[in-house]
């Protein structure tokens, strides 16, 4: 299997990594996640959350899905 490694650090700092941590900490406190398989998925789509850290990480995910294909295809639904 091939497979790509992309640098994202200075895009998604650890403070960045940390926030998100947290969202989804305060997600699963409130009781709003999937409690059959996979264990603790949250029922709300964090990619579609408006914030820079969230954008960042969907944006850097398909930037990386782009360039592992070396083109430009659509995605639709990206849900994480």
């Amino acid at each position: 299997m091939d497979y790509e490694f992309y640098d994202w650090d200075s895009l998604i700092d650890a403070n960045s990594r940390q926030r998100m941590v947290t969202n989804v900490d305060e997600i699963i406190a409130s009781g709003n996640y999937f409690t059959n398989s996979p264990r603790f998925q949250t029922k709300v789509n964090v990619f579609g959350l408006q914030s820079n850290d969230w954008i960042n990480l969907k944006m850097s995910f398909i930037w990386s899905c782009f360039a592992y294909m070396n083109k430009e295809v659509q995605i639709k639904n990206i849900q994480s």
